[in-house]
């Protein structure tokens, strides 16, 4: 999804919802936490994005 989107060039960036135990697989993706992790009706997650180049 990342190399399409790269691809293209059609956003800027990516944005996802990181649950607590993905984290280091965004991280070696390229995603950054773009805020604290937060707790919506019960769901833990921290928002990430990616910038595409």
């Amino acid at each position: 999804m990342i190399e399409r989107c790269k691809e293209e060039k059609n956003n800027s960036k990516l944005t996802v919802n990181s649950s607590p135990y993905a984290l280091g697989i965004y991280h070696r993706l390229g995603f950054v936490e773009s805020d604290k992790e937060q707790t919506i009706n019960g769901i833990r997650f921290t928002p990430m994005s990616y910038f595409l180049m």
